[in-house]
């Protein structure tokens, strides 16, 4: 399992980098790749819902979206054929026209209910599936996308659902059974309830899914790609001199991000040490490091 965040989908020079190392370990191996929202995405997506509920203007909101989305579309373009082309572009026509049709509901009733939320505030991931499983196609890749709200389960509420790993290992099972692609691409931060209505992992839970669905498939190794090297002994922002840890227990692993080491969301390690699976955090920048790998002391 690869998962890649915001920072690593930043633009498309970025898509493509990840497409890049995708496609190197799919010569070795059948990889899960769990998806963030591009970077800013969430964000400007919180904007929209924040102003449609308080009678403001949020059609500024939703065209800071048309933009990035349609560059980034743009951008791949001459890499995919024109079917793929009209495929892409029809998708995220569909996803914003979904979005101004729930912020116009919203404004009217100036609330907006959870379920609801959890739907628009995942739009970035599906997003991110949508333009990597084309790109990766056009390659000639075998990459087919993997949802989510399928094979991701989880109980709780529409916002801030925990996993529910029993029944994602029955549901992978399940879609294994009915075949898989090479490459399965995957939106992290949503899963699915019993009720099979979309939910939310809390916010910054793209790690979460990854560790989740690594569990659910027994996977052999969970890599988190992001913007450093890996897990430093500071923060080297702040600390002149700070040391890249090579590697790390769980246990270390889930006291650093619990007392606010931001490489790594801190329900990631749960379903990894039940499962026994390491965690790999790599540098898409820097593909070549080694990262600091966490597992069993």
């Amino acid at each position: 399992v690869l998962k890649f965040g915001g920072s690593s989908l930043a633009n498309p020079a970025r898509f493509k980098d990840v497409a890049d190392i995708a496609a190197q370990y799919a010569r070795d191996t059948p990889l899960i790749l769990v998806l963030s929202a591009p970077q800013g995405v969430t964000n400007a997506l919180l904007a929209l819902v924040s102003a449609a509920q308080h009678g403001a203007d949020w059609q500024p909101a939703l065209d800071r979206l048309h933009t990035q989305f349609s560059h980034l579309v743009e951008q791949a373009v001459p890499g995919l054929s024109d079917y793929q082309q009209k495929q892409l572009q029809l998708a995220t026509q569909q996803q914003l026209q979904a979005l101004a049709d729930y912020a116009k509901g919203i404004a009217l009733l100036r609330h907006c209910p959870d379920p609801v939320q959890a739907r628009m505030l995942g739009t970035g991931e599906q997003f991110s599936v949508a333009l990597m499983t084309a790109l990766l196609k056009a390659r000639g890749l075998d990459a087919g996308s993997l949802d989510s709200t399928r094979v991701v389960r989880s109980q709780g509420d529409y916002l801030n659902a925990g996993a529910d790993l029993p029944a994602t290992r029955a549901a992978f099972a399940a879609a294994k059974a009915q075949g898989m692609p090479r490459i399965a691409v995957m939106a992290g931060f949503i899963s699915g309830l019993a009720n099979d209505e979309p939910a939310l992992l809390g916010r910054n839970g793209s790690d979460y899914s990854a560790a989740i669905i690594a569990a659910g498939s027994q996977a052999e190794v969970c890599e988190i790609w992001t913007d450093v090297d890996g897990v430093y002994s500071a923060d080297p922002r702040q600390v002149k001199g700070a040391k890249l840890v090579d590697a790390l227990s769980y246990a270390e692993a889930m006291e650093l991000s619990y007392f606010g080491a931001k490489v790594l969301h801190p329900k990631t390690i749960g379903p990894l040490a039940q499962a026994g699976i390491p965690c790999v955090i790599k540098n898409t920048l820097n593909p070549s490091a080694a990262g600091t790998r966490i597992g069993i002391d």
